[in-house]
């Protein structure tokens, strides 16, 4: 089963992130909770025929690309309080996508964040952000990703059920966010955060 995966059709990916029990505003969790941190292109090696993303938050989830080529690795980007993050993974057309073999500490059991700076070209593929994927049958246990209008939307799979939240604002495409997904299992409730901003509960 492939388990992490971040791709879309147009678009670039800076930092993807993964807290599980713990919960966080905007996007700010506390460093124990963090179960996948991928920063895309800090640290990236390029193997001959992919590239291999580090798992920052030193659970071991390394990600390894899926056809994207060594020139995929972009930089000459700044992004706020974050002098350092010069580089990201542009997901150009393809299927394009990062993904992280199965593991048990990216499965889901109560609350979880998903937060990551994105910079969508276009929004006409939905493009998928962060997702938990499995097959048999196939669908997202988790994921957030964007509406082919621009907006947020969370969600995860509950047996029969799909709950889920979408943004009540849209992004403009070709500039660079941080999206942030909330549940809190406690409350049964969802928030978002568009850099740092709420963008609808329930």
């Amino acid at each position: 089963r492939r388990v992490m995966r971040s791709h879309w059709t147009r678009g670039c990916v800076c930092v993807a992130l993964l807290a599980l029990q713990g919960l966080a505003e905007a996007g700010f969790v506390r460093p124990n909770d963090i179960v996948g941190w991928w920063r895309m292109g800090e640290g990236a090696t390029w193997g001959g025929s992919s590239w291999t993303i580090p798992d920052v938050s030193g659970t071991g989830n390394t990600g390894t690309s899926a056809n994207m080529e060594v020139g995929d690795r972009v930089t000459g980007y700044i992004f706020p309080n974050r002098p350092d993050a010069t580089y990201a993974m542009s997901h150009d057309g393809g299927q394009e996508y990062v993904g992280a073999p199965y593991s048990a500490s990216l499965a889901i059991g109560s609350s979880f964040t998903l937060s990551a700076w994105v910079n969508a070209n276009s929004f006409s593929s939905q493009p998928m952000i962060i997702g938990r994927m499995q097959s048999n049958p196939w669908h997202h246990n988790y994921w957030l990703q964007l509406t082919n209008t621009g907006y947020l939307n969370m969600g995860f799979h509950s047996g029969a059920t799909w709950p889920q939240l979408t943004s009540t604002s849209a992004i403009t495409a070709g500039a660079w966010y941080l999206l942030t997904g909330v549940f809190d299992d406690a409350a049964n409730t969802f928030a978002l955060y568009i850099n740092g901003v709420p963008s609808g509960t329930n």
